[in-house]
């Protein structure tokens, strides 16, 4: 009897050990979140607002470029999403880009913004953001503190990358980086790259001395 109970016991904490042990996998086997089906989401938001969107894809070796443009019905051309992914080819390689998405939003060319880019008169420019957040479900900081800090880079201008830390429904899950381009002291366009809050991530913006507030 004592040694059926021994054998019981056994199988119990064997049986938890293998639990344990998948759901640590699962943990760290979580798919990622930002995939190349995000672009999709967002054309048909932009679709349904009756802007005018091209998608182009371009795969070459360990590396993945998918770029949607979006224009107005005037064929302005008011930015684009890039999904872009280039896999490691050796264990220490660093010129490799973890999967991200890279928001471009047009200010000068054709629009003729300026300053203005991203403010409430930028009705396009901020439908564009905005579809890109509610894809990713952003939670956190709200879009009205995001916005602050974007306008605060297009009117001083962004030498280094500021990063913020941003939450979706569950839990932090993203890492935003931005810069503005700066052409005769006028902003040209900004762009906005978001990341998963993963530690190769992470290392990965550290390289660049990109670190988050």
């Amino acid at each position: 009897m004592k040694k059926k109970k021994f054998f019981n016991t056994l199988a119990i904490i064997f049986g938890l050990f293998i639990l344990v042990g998948i759901f640590s996998e699962n943990i760290a086997g979580q798919p990622r979140k930002i995939t190349p089906d995000l672009l999709h989401q967002i054309d048909r938001l932009m679709q349904q607002n009756k802007k005018i969107t091209r998608l182009s894809k371009k795969d070459k070796e360990n590396s993945k470029h998918y770029e949607l443009n979006i224009h107005s019905p005037s064929f302005t051309h008011i930015g684009a999403v890039t999904y872009m992914e280039k896999t490691k080819t050796k264990p220490d390689d660093i010129n490799y880009w973890p999967p991200h998405l890279e928001i471009v939003i047009n200010c000068e060319i054709d629009r003729k913004l300026g300053f203005n880019c991203l403010s409430k008169s930028d009705k396009d420019g901020l439908l564009l953001l905005n579809s890109v957040f509610q894809v990713l479900k952003i939670t956190n900081p709200p879009i009205e503190k995001i916005l602050t800090s974007l306008r605060t880079c297009i009117k001083k201008g962004c030498e280094q990358y500021p990063g913020i830390f941003l939450s979706s429904t569950k839990e932090p899950d993203y890492i935003m980086v931005y810069s503005v381009s700066m052409i005769a002291s006028k902003p040209q366009w900004i762009k906005i790259s978001i990341y998963e809050n993963r530690k190769e991530d992470m290392e990965y913006l550290k390289l660049f001395n990109i670190l988050p507030k």
